[in-house]
This record gives structure tokens, sequence and C-alpha cells, in this order.
């Protein structure tokens, strides 16, 4: 009964949270709101194992359906810059992860996933599959997030753009540049194909779980999703599914907070200190390569290397007449190749 509840105040608070346009609204809603729960009651709900592969499957589900056709047509063009992103991406989060082991005392394992550029949601949702503290990881990704959408724009704005742009309302963090479904009525058709995709990435995330791969559920749904969407024209999900996906992810990973966690969040000043200075190193060395050895323009360049949301950084980049397609593409690959090498580095150095 306390995990129907736990759902129930997570669906309240994720539609809380979209509805005033927080970033990544339904996901920290209904994270806060079940956290909330849980400090006042005092305990949290038990998770079970196979629902939070349920929340790995949408999830991956979503992030796979961002790759079409043209992003892998794109690649052949824009394989420098990918490459140059994401040797320097790694690079930089082992780095970060050993110095913060080494400083702060937190295990390598919650470092790795903290300092790793990926989304909010679905690291947390991995990081468990490894021990990692959840709500450690959650709470400093939570904080990269908001270090990249108060400074970089403005930041980026006074260093390389001329004029200043109106301020950009963003709906959703972590949302997909480009939707697979509009409001319109989901017709029968459209639920074939709903159907199609779910059972696809089904299948790829229990496939990829029975023969043991670290995070197996995620990246399994995420490459059948890709090949899918690349392959066919089947692919389709509703707009409440993503929200669904977050709304989930957020009571999952609310869930794993408690009094303990706000007791132990004093532990994460330095954590704290330390991703900040990767956040801004990582962006602008990596800026710089790209810039230097790609041509590619300086502002298009740091919008790329910046970690925060595809949505942001692609709707900022539209408001200030950069490249977009660009942007987006480059966002794509970090965060899908973040969400399908960290495991691999994580198993390596388990």
């Amino acid at each position: 009964m306390y995990l129907v509840l736990t759902h129930l105040v997570g669906g309240a608070g994720g539609y809380w949270g979209k509805k005033k346009g927080i970033p990544a609204g339904a996901m920290i809603g209904a994270l806060l709101a079940v956290a909330l729960m849980n400090t006042l009651v005092g305990h949290a709900a038990h998770y079970p194992p196979n629902l939070r592969v349920i929340v790995q499957i949408l999830s991956g589900l979503i992030i796979g359906g961002r790759f079409t056709r043209e992003d892998v047509k794109a690649l052949r063009v824009m394989g420098k810059p990918i490459l140059i992103l994401l040797t320097m991406m790694f690079t930089f989060t082992i780095l970060f992860s050993v110095l913060m082991q080494r400083i702060s005392g937190l295990s390598f394992m919650t470092s790795l996933f903290a300092c790793s550029p990926g989304g909010m949601s679905d690291l947390s949702l991995i990081a468990v599959d490894f021990g990692a503290s959840t709500d450690k990881v959650m709470l400093l990704q939570l904080f990269r997030f908001v270090i990249v959408v108060m400074f970089f724009p403005n930041i980026i704005k006074k260093l390389y753009l001329s004029t200043s742009a109106p301020a950009i309302s963003v709906e959703d963090s972590e949302a997909e540049p480009k939707e697979k479904e509009s409001s319109r009525q989901f017709s029968l058709e459209k639920l074939k194909k709903f159907a199609v995709s779910l059972v696809v990435s089904s299948a790829g995330a229990l496939l990829l779980r029975f023969l043991g791969v670290p995070a197996g559920a995620i990246i399994g749904a995420i490459l059948a999703t890709v090949v899918l969407s690349v392959a066919s024209d089947l692919l389709s999900y509703p707009s409440f599914v993503k929200v669904l996906s977050r709304v989930l992810a957020g009571c999952y990973i609310g869930s794993q907070i408690s009094r303990a966690t706000w007791a132990a969040l004093g532990e994460l000043v330095i954590p704290m200190i330390i991703m900040a200075v990767e956040v801004f190193v990582m962006s602008f060395v990596t800026a710089y390569l790209l810039s230097r050895f790609t041509g590619m323009n300086k502002a298009t360049a740091l919008f790329c290397c910046t970690p925060g949301g595809i949505a942001e950084m692609g709707l900022i980049a539209e408001e200030l007449g950069l490249d977009t397609p660009k942007i987006v593409l480059m966002h794509s690959c970090r965060l899908i190749s973040v969400i399908c090498l960290i495991p691999v580095l994580a198993n390596i150095f388990t």
C-alpha cells in the first residue's frame, strides 16, 4: 500500500512540477514529493526490481527514439567533433571521479556516476546496479544541471555574442529535441506502432538483462529502439509516455531518499565544489579543441560541450541563431554514449 501511495504522491508532485514549468518538472516534482513524504513518515517504500526494469524500458524507449535516419547520416560529417567530445568527456569524467573519491570520501562508483555528464534520472537508475549511492548521485547531478542552466547561457552570450537575447523558458530539462507524437488524437495506427515500439524496446532490455550485461535493461532498450527508429517508420509513442517515464523515475529515486539522506547532505559540499570545477574545465577545454581542430564556431562549440539538457541547449541555441541541429546531435550522442558506456567503465573498475 505504501508503494501505491508513493506513486500517487509522486504523480501529484510530477503534475505540479510540470505545470510550474520547473526544469525536468515531472521528474523533479515526483522526486521531491516522494522524498518529502518519506521524510515526514520516517521510512520509504521497497521498490521491486521488476518495477525498476519497467522504468528503465520506458526511459530507453524515449532516449533511443531521439535518433533518426537523418542523425545517422549526419554522423558521417560529424564524426570528428563527436570523437573529440566523447574522448574528452570520458577522460575528464574518470579524472574527476578519482579526484572526488580521494578528496571527498565518496565511493568510486558514486563519484563516477555523479561526475558523468548524462541525464539525472537515467544515471540514477543505472547507479543502483553498481552499488552507488543513488540519492547522492541524484543530488550531485541536479547540482550540475543547476550550474549549467544558471551560468552558462549568460557566459556564452557575454563571451561570444555581441547582442543579448531574451530569456528562455524551458519546460523539461532532459526532454527530447524531437517529439515523436503531437497533441493530436492518438489513432489506432499510432497505437499499433506504439505497441510494436514497446515490444521491441522490452525485448532488447530483457535480452541484455538475461545476458548479464551491466545496466542491460536500459542499454538494451536504447539500442533496440535506435535500430527500430533507423530501420523502419514503426517507432512511435504518445507524449504522455515521456511524462510517465519521468514521473516513475522520480518516484524511484525519491524512494531512495529519507531523513538519513538529508542528514548526510553536509558531506556533499566538497563533491559539489569538485563537480562545479569539472563542469567548467570539461566544457571550456573541449570547446577549445573543437574550435581548434574542426573549425567550429566558438559559441556553437561551447554549446555542444556544456553538459546540460538537450532541450535547454537546443532552445537557447535556436534563440541565438547558432547551429541548432549540430548542437542537438552532439548532445544526443553525449547522452546516449554516457548511458551505454559508463556502465562498461563501472564494470571494469568493479
